[in-house]
């Protein structure tokens, strides 16, 4: 081993000497600047927009798909806000400014008071000086070749660009809509708890809703007690001194966002639902609302019958449902009281909780049988009842109800001709639209057709169906069956089964709507389908028909409906199962009344 290297002139002892020394031309090589402090500028801030740090993102390598290269981004210190917005050239940076500024500001109630940017020309102008010492805004530069003293934003851009390639990478997207991605993902990002201070950056705006077409600019904070919105606000404030404080103990509460909805002159509190467990919160969820074809049975039903009808909304509505289980949740940011180990035991329901629409279908339920309305066995959303004699019928669609009824005498207030010059205004529009109810003694009508290998791809037949009452097209469908007919008999059989089942609802829905339907009839142009419903017997162009499919005919041996044939030029319900010529497909359209010039808009009239 001693002999393994030799020519150099050092004994052993000579390096153990020298290990303690310093090597001075190493250190220097090895220099790095000294790493800026970690301290957060959070600790300056002591309200929203006191400051602001802003910077601009690009030139991005691929134009996006509105022409942007570059971005602007935003970050309150305070609130750990950002916004973002792209933007086709540098030079806009100062409109941009000035633009997000005014919107924060409006819906903040705070002002921008100080600014800090790189010394980049987009930010060191005469425009940008101009606008900022209008505004009496001050603006912090960092240092020359200092881009950590801006740490905040160039963190935000890098974090932002990371999450726009995940995002794209993931959805297989191209480079071009980098633009979408980076807003999509400033979006989620306000969502999101800040470490600071635990809350989503969009808090002290009193709203966790944004809009992410402006890159998530939190919109404006409304307040429950104000005066331009008086009814919901009490009614909430109400709701809260009915919730009594518990000390946790071991109770979970469920967390509540501050959210704010708007709806028909009135502001509504939205509250969180995400930590709501089935069979611990909640049993069911389901809550009823009427079918359309209800809605249209029972509009031929008022016009045949020259009944008033009235719309209402129940105001509140949600905040009158009653909770089967308890539900602990922690008190809304603004209204607290206790102290932080405080939950509120909610006593009834809240907009966002996922019961309340069953809870309030309930209640409304349990309140009109008090006044013995009898909800339907054909559509429990339809409820009908005797008032002073006359019948009474009531569709709802979750906080919204139709009241059909006989006509009074009341006078119209200004209001009530507001609303009826607003209707004018739609039917002026819509005036070759529409459905036809009245014009017609026939309470029912009903065809049924099929289009034998309708579909090229698949062979399956098309099967179409079309309900008249009073002349007006109440009920219709049009669908490729499911079993591939052999035959022009099996798919008019199977069609028939389908009409059958419609059939039978309407049966049901008469007596509720006080009509004596008896047998519906349905008409059928294929004779050799309407012989095999008559006459179930087992033949070579028969047998190869599913038991499934004999539903039908035990419907035709009990008398609940029968079918008659009518001609080909004579049915209804081609225009549902086939394409026709312009001859036979305005004359189908004359006869259902226009159905399908407006599917589901409404006309009455007497002809």
């Amino acid at each position: 081993m001693g002999d393994a290297v030799r020519g150099v002139g050092v004994k052993a002892e000579a390096l153990r000497s020298k290990r303690t020394s310093v090597c001075e031309p190493c250190i220097i090589g090895k220099e790095t600047r000294e790493p800026f402090p970690k301290e957060s500028d959070s600790k300056d801030s002591k309200e929203p927009l006191e400051l602001v740090h802003m910077d601009v993102c690009g030139p991005m390598p691929v134009t996006s798909k509105g022409g942007s290269r570059y971005l602007a981004t935003f970050l309150d210190v305070y609130s750990k806000l950002s916004v973002v917005q792209p933007m086709k050239r540098k030079s806009n940076v100062t409109a941009v400014t000035e633009s997000v500024f005014a919107r924060l500001e409006l819906q903040s109630g705070k002002k921008v008071k100080g600014v800090q940017t790189n010394r980049g020309g987009e930010y060191v102008n005469e425009g940008m000086t101009a606008l900022l010492g209008k505004r009496g805004t001050v603006h912090r530069t960092t240092a020359g070749h200092s881009l950590e003293q801006n740490g905040s934003a160039e963190r935000l851009n890098r974090t932002l660009e990371e999450r726009a390639r995940a995002l794209l990478e993931n959805a297989g997207l191209g480079p071009d809509l980098w633009a979408e991605a980076m807003v999509t993902a400033n979006y989620t990002r306000n969502r999101v708890p800040s470490s600071v201070h635990g809350k989503s950056p969009g808090y002290p705006y009193g709203e966790a809703d944004t809009q992410p077409g402006v890159g998530a600019t939190p919109t404006g904070e409304a307040d429950t007690g104000s005066e331009e919105y008086p009814l919901r606000g009490t009614a909430l404030k109400r709701r809260r001194r009915e919730d009594t404080p518990h000390a946790k103990g071991g109770r979970p509460g469920s967390g509540t966002e501050r959210i704010w909805r708007r709806k028909r002159g009135s502001i509504r509190r939205v509250r969180g639902s995400i930590r709501s467990r089935k069979r611990i919160h909640f049993e069911e969820v389901y809550a009823p609302v009427s079918k359309h074809t209800t809605l249209r049975a029972l509009l031929a039903v008022v016009a045949k019958r020259d009944l008033e009808l009235h719309q209402l909304d129940v105001e509140t509505a949600f905040l009158n449902g009653e909770l089967e289980k308890a539900i602990y949740m922690q008190q809304p940011q603004g209204y607290e009281q206790g102290g932080p180990n405080v939950v509120c035991h909610l006593k009834r329901t809240l907009n966002g909780v996922r019961q309340t629409p069953r809870a309030w279908h309930t209640r409304l339920k349990e309140e009109l049988g008090n006044f013995e309305f009898v909800a339907s066995l054909a559509d429990t959303a339809l409820f009908s009842g005797v008032v002073d004699g006359e019948r009474i019928y009531l569709i709802v669609w979750v906080d919204d109800i139709l009241v059909a009824a006989l006509g009074g005498g009341a006078d119209c207030e200004e209001a009530h001709w507001a609303a009826a010059l607003g209707v004018v205004r739609y039917l002026v529009g819509t005036a070759g639209a529409g459905i036809t109810f009245g014009g017609s003694g026939e309470v029912l009508e009903e065809f049924c057709d099929a289009n034998y290998a309708g579909d090229i791809n698949t062979k399956s037949s098309m099967t179409g169906y079309v309900f008249l009452m009073y002349g007006g097209a109440v009920s219709w469908s049009s669908r490729l069956q499911l079993t591939v007919a052999a035959s022009t008999v099996g798919a008019e059989y199977m069609s028939a089964e389908n009409a059958v089942k419609e059939a039978l609802w309407f049966h049901k829905h008469g007596g509720d709507l006080g009509l004596d339907l008896g047998t519906v009839l349905i008409h059928c142009d294929n004779q050799g389908a309407i012989r095999l419903l008559k006459h179930p017997i087992a033949s070579q162009r028969s047998k190869h028909i599913d038991v499934i499919h004999r539903f039908a005919q035990k419907r035709v041996a009990r008398k609940e409906v029968e079918f008659a044939y009518c001609k080909m030029e004579d049915m209804k319900a081609d225009i549902l199962t086939k394409a026709l010529a312009p001859g036979k497909f305005l004359k189908c359209k004359k006869k259902l009344h226009r159905i399908l010039s407006a599917w589901g808009s409404v006309r009455f009239g007497r002809y």
